[in-house]
């Protein structure tokens, strides 16, 4: 990720620094680990079709925000596009215990933070390799 930063990173939402397969590589039953600046978030591989579909699930966090939730659960759809490859990330919630309004909309705000920054991170990566 290149470092950068926004209100909502100052004011405690996590910024991402990276995702990782710490065996190297991946696979169904494999582990994924996302690090940002507040803590790490351990996923467990569900779906691994390179180049069509990635799932995980959350097994552990030390993030605050995160340990609230009792199930997690990323999915990247991957299709051919007119310029390169467009990806869906479909990002499924849901809290141990009932969230107030107001919770519920920082958790969505942040989850969508945590995105933008990251594809953003990606596009630019993208270019460069161009």
């Amino acid at each position: 990720m290149d470092g950068s930063t926004s209100l909502l990173f100052k004011l405690g939402v996590p910024r991402p620094i990276e995702c990782r397969l710490p065996a190297g590589s991946g696979g169904v039953g494999g582990e994924r680990e996302c690090i940002s600046d507040r803590g790490t978030v351990r996923q467990r591989i569900l779906e691994w079709e390179p180049e069509h579909r990635l799932v995980f699930r959350m097994v552990s966090s030390d993030l605050a925000a995160v340990t609230e939730t009792s199930e997690l659960r990323d999915t990247f759809d991957l299709t051919p596009g007119t310029e390169g490859v467009d990806v869906v990330r479909t990002t499924e919630v849901t809290p141990k215990a009932e969230l107030s309004a107001v919770h519920r909309a920082e958790l969505q705000l942040g989850i969508k933070q945590v995105h933008r920054y990251v594809f953003r991170n990606w596009k630019r990566l993208a270019e460069r390799a161009e």
